[in-house]
């Protein structure tokens, strides 16, 4: 019974989403956007590391906690966060696929520019520099000097927010404040990098729904004309 709700809710959902004879057409250009998104990140975080060794800086809180390895949830849980958030967009909110993939883009262009403006090196601490027993390989994929501000609280702050009106919504909430504590005890990032991630993510937020509104009511004029004719 439950298998043949979902169903049709899906499928209902996805009707929605295919009536807009627009959608594909915004959703490529949410893709390209997204990606765009992910290459400028990229090449910002390799600049910042390829330029030399930046200084540490102090820090209030980390200067007074240990560093702990928390590294299974700090991999795995965004694992799941990016995983959960394209299993509930494909399911259950197909028709906001290109908001979602141009709001990420989005929240990524800006992380890019903030990463080149910020030369900071790793806090003291930093969990990769500790030799510590058992820390993963991909950990010589990481970048060390990408600091302002923190994906892994962005993420899921963002997904949060682009949710709304879901239960489901309250999962990245959690899992947003479980990074917060997780990046912070390892030392990945400063306090400022983690608690600014909510403020810029919600800026992105707003401006990304502020765009997708003027372009939606372009588009249903559009429709209406065409209509009229």
């Amino acid at each position: 019974m439950f298998l043949k709700k979902l169903k049709i809710e899906v499928v209902e959902n996805w009707r929605d989403a295919l009536s807009n004879k627009y959608y594909f057409l915004s959703l490529i250009g949410g893709v390209l956007f997204f990606i765009f998104g992910l290459y400028l990140n990229n090449i910002s975080s390799v600049y910042n590391d390829s330029a030399g060794a930046y200084l540490s800086v102090g820090d209030f809180i980390l200067n007074r906690i240990e560093t702990y390895n928390l590294e299974f949830f700090y991999a795995w849980g965004m694992y799941l966060t990016i995983v959960l958030i394209v299993i509930f967009s494909f399911l259950f909110k197909p028709t906001k696929g290109p908001f979602i993939f141009k709001t990420f883009g989005l929240l990524y262009v800006v992380r890019a520019f903030f990463i080149l403006l910020t030369h900071v090196g790793p806090p003291v601490g930093f969990f990769y520099d500790q030799s510590i027993p058992g820390a993963m390989v991909a950990s010589k994929f990481l970048f060390r000097n990408d600091l302002f501000f923190s994906g892994h609280v962005a993420v899921p702050f963002i997904a949060f927010l682009i949710f709304k009106g879901t239960k489901f919504r309250w999962f990245f909430f959690v899992m947003a404040v479980l990074m917060t504590i997780t990046v912070l005890f390892m030392h990945i990032h400063y306090s400022i990098d983690v608690f600014a991630a909510y403020f810029i993510a919600h800026s992105v937020y707003v401006f990304s729904d502020m765009i997708s509104d003027f372009f939606s009511i372009k588009t249903m004029k559009k429709i209406k004309a065409e209509i009229k004719v």
